[in-house]
């Protein structure tokens, strides 16, 4: 597992991109990102995010002209990461990859959590923003449930694993340890008979 020190933050971005343009928006939206969950949404101001990534605020006008294609461009960031987690996962059906790519997301590294913050706090404040995401998990749900025998128990896994997520990237009453495995593997018994 790499060290804290060289995971991606807004002082240092993925190491896998070149500069250039990709680093600079990658280091931008971790910014927001972090802003967001030090500050709370109403606190991101394009301001504070060039501040928080260390660029003149010309800087994160090239790449975001407007706070709201910032915000759009963190909620697709945020889309984008759980779908690439989504398509590597192999599981026998869909609600298996969705239980597996959700506790992947779920139990990533804190930088990653923090990515997680920005969307779910700009929802709150940004109604454009949350109709997009209801259409990505209406998209999600619908894929779920095409092929499965058990459309019902598909949702419930979905529902499970969304509340697992939420409860960890909240910290309201994650589950941990032995309890965390046994609701899993639950689940995907639940998930293996969809």
């Amino acid at each position: 597992m790499p060290s804290p020190s060289s995971l991606p933050s807004p002082e240092n971005p993925d190491p896998r991109l070149e500069e250039g343009p990709s680093r600079t928006v990658e280091r931008l939206l971790l910014a927001a990102a972090a802003v967001i969950k030090r500050d709370g949404a109403c606190s991101l101001t394009l301001e504070a995010v060039a501040a928080e990534a260390g660029v003149s605020k010309g800087g994160l006008l090239y790449h975001f002209p407007t706070k709201d294609a910032l915000l759009e461009a963190l909620v697709d960031w945020w889309h984008d990461d759980f779908q690439r987690r989504l398509d590597a996962t192999q599981g026998d059906n869909n609600a298996a990859a969705y239980l597996h790519a959700m506790d992947r997301h779920s139990t990533a590294p804190d930088w990653r959590r923090t990515l997680e913050h920005g969307p779910m706090a700009v929802m709150a404040g940004a109604p454009g923003q949350a109709a997009r995401v209801r259409g990505r998990y209406e998209a999600w749900q619908d894929w779920l449930t095409e092929d499965a025998a058990d459309p019902v128990a598909a949702t419930i896994v979905r529902l499970a694993a969304d509340g697992l997520w939420f409860a960890t990237l909240y910290d309201f009453a994650p589950l941990d340890g032995e309890l965390r495995g046994a609701v899993l593997k639950r689940l995907a018994e639940i998930a293996a008979g969809t």
